[in-house]
């Protein structure tokens, strides 16, 4: 329910944008005070959530239809550190989800998404949506890393050793 100047009081729910926009239109031009007016809606507080890896951003929704595929290219694509063939949309009440699957690294399961438009809506976005691109792991590298800073220190310590005796004996 909306309050507006000269029109007062108007239910807008479930209503696309379009569709206010022609509801608004009929209302003002009805109360005779606009002649041809043009009524133009938009979205402020509609956004997803993307989880990239290790990152997280909000996106907008701007416009009634976004796709998957755009939000994923407005933040750099799926690289190849990310698992695109493990896409989740996860949608609606966080208690009882609605969890998609997509295959991004495969065309014919893409097809197949954009064809059978019930299983994924053809990749639509709703407001709320979390879109999680899972990482790939590389846990010989990861390993590594973990036990780098210590072998390093180690090895640092060593060398000093070393170093001291080398300077005592001389």
């Amino acid at each position: 329910m909306m309050n507006l100047p000269v029109i007062g009081d108007i239910y807008l729910l479930n209503l696309t944008l379009h569709q206010a926009d022609s509801v608004l239109k009929a209302k003002y031009n009805a109360e005779k005070l606009y002649q041809n007016c043009f009524v133009r809606t938009r979205y402020h507080n509609k956004r997803v959530t993307v989880f990239k890896g290790s990152m997280g951003f909000m996106f907008p929704l701007r416009n009634e239809k976004v796709s998957l595929l755009e939000v994923l290219a407005s933040f750099g694509g799926v690289g190849n550190d990310l698992r695109g063939s493990n896409v989740r949309i996860i949608r609606g009440d966080l208690h009882n989800p609605s969890v998609y699957i997509i295959n991004l690294r495969s065309m014919a399961d893409l097809k197949i998404s954009l064809d059978n438009m019930k299983p994924y809506h053809s990749l639509t976005l709703e407001p709320n949506d979390i879109i999680y691109v899972e990482p790939i792991r590389k846990t010989f590298w990861e390993a590594f890393a973990d036990i780098s800073a210590p072998i390093r220190d180690i090895a640092g310590v060593i060398t000093a050793i070393v170093a001291v005796l080398v300077l005592i004996q001389k």
